[in-house]
């Protein structure tokens, strides 16, 4: 029997994670690495590099999660891991080649520690959902999800108004933003509950290379799950995209447009609203339609925002195009999460999102390199226009998917 208070401690992390994303990555710092301590290019260079470091690691990871079950215990190191290298960006700075250094550890750790905590964390969704309500659950947490990010925006909105918008003021928006994560994520780990039963390690044998052995067979047994890999593709091309302007929206703003941080911080604060608005409205879509074809309705916004971004000459279509990519940026992402719940098998969960966060990894690095490069031959706006690519190659993938059909009554699909 699953209770409320997990569905709600499972969208509580979502609340709690977003403040990174927005202000780390999204906003605040990311502006100011590219104005302060270096390029655009070079930011591009150092989510790559915490993306590889995911990517290599979170499928494994997940396998030994799923055998130990010790799922908790794997999201509470990786949480752990990304408040406190976020709290240390503190001292972040260009001054002196140490001090550039710590700064590009610590964006790199503290990414690399949220991106494995997506994977922990998400992994639950197929435990406390079914075929029925998938999408909606999905949709409430990525929902909460963008509150938490729009109430970590007014925290440090707030604080630097007041302090005068100093460099030692937007370094303490990433302890108000590490604080954030801490506190609001840890009831998480005692409401959520390990169903996982774990197996008896073999004598002779370490848990690291039985995560190697599990991701071996998976691929062994890859004809079972082919429709799951295939959606994985399609997910890795779209997903490129939407890495783009995750990471490079407010560059684009400030560069482009001449958005005053003010501004910017506006922009996404009312960006996040339509974010949520789109993955609750998405969710309900999903869980009638399907998540496929919840998807591609998305990609087909994602298409008209990326033709919008590019002919933006002024800051009002800029804020239509920004509101039409939160709308299906929400949706986009939690249908896509809960179409993995939908493939993945009850023993393989963490694996299965494992699979996921590579595949979402691999296509920020690929993504954000490939973005870099365009941005320092075509310059940023041309840039922009590119990811459309990636935006169609995803939907022509996705057509190939087989989704299980959605059940007409709960009864049927519980004997099934």
């Amino acid at each position: 029997m699953v209770k409320k208070s997990e569905i709600f401690g499972f969208c509580l992390f979502d609340f709690a994670n977003s403040a990174y994303t927005t202000i780390i990555i999204t906003t605040i710092f990311s502006v100011y690495f590219t104005t302060k301590i270096g390029s655009e290019f070079q930011w591009a260079l150092v989510l790559g590099f915490s993306y590889l470091m995911t990517l290599l690691v979170s499928p494994v990871a997940g396998a030994m999660a799923d055998f130990s079950g010790k799922k908790k215990r794997f999201l509470f190191f990786s949480y752990l891991i990304c408040v406190a290298c976020t709290a240390l960006l503190y001292f972040s700075s260009g001054a002196t080649p140490a001090l550039l250094a710590f700064t590009v550890a610590m964006v790199v750790l503290s990414n690399f520690g949220f991106s494995l905590s997506e994977v922990f964390v998400s992994s639950f969704l197929p435990e406390i959902s079914d075929r029925f309500n998938i999408g909606r659950i999905s949709g409430y947490a990525w929902s909460f999800g963008y509150v938490g990010g729009l109430s970590s925006l007014i925290v440090c909105f707030i604080y630097l108004s007041k302090s005068g918008g100093t460099d030692t003021a937007q370094h303490f928006t990433n302890v108000i933003t590490a604080l954030f994560f801490a506190v609001f994520a840890l009831p998480v780990f005692f409401l959520l509950k390990e169903r996982t039963q774990g197996q008896p390690l073999p004598k002779g044998e370490h848990l690291l290379f039985i995560g190697f052995k599990r991701i071996r067979n998976t691929f062994a047994e890859i004809r079972r799950y082919r429709d799951l890999f295939k959606f994985l593709t399609s997910f890795f091309f779209f997903s490129c995209g939407v890495s783009v302007v995750i990471s490079f929206a407010a560059i684009f703003a400030q560069k482009e447009l001449h958005f005053r941080q003010g501004e910017i911080i506006m922009l996404i604060f009312i960006s996040n609203i339509t974010s949520a608005i789109g993955a609750f409205f998405f969710g309900f879509v999903q869980d009638k339609l399907g998540a496929k074809r919840t998807i591609q309705i998305t990609l087909v916004l994602w298409l008209l925002a990326v033709l919008g971004a590019f002919f933006s000459e002024s800051k009002g279509l800029f804020w239509l195009v920004a509101n039409i990519v939160g709308f299906a940026m929400g949706a986009t992402q939690s249908a896509s999460r809960s179409m993995v719940g939908v493939f993945a098998p009850a023993e393989k969960t963490a694996e299965f999102y494992g699979f996921w966060g590579v595949a979402s990894r691999a296509a920020s690095i690929t993504g954000i390199i490939l973005f870099g490069v365009g941005v320092k031959f075509m310059g940023i706006r041309y840039a922009i226009l590119l990811t459309a690519v990636f935006f169609l190659a995803g939907m022509a993938l996705l057509r190939s998917v087989n989704e299980p059909p959605m059940p007409r009554k709960r009864e049927a699909w519980e004997d099934a």
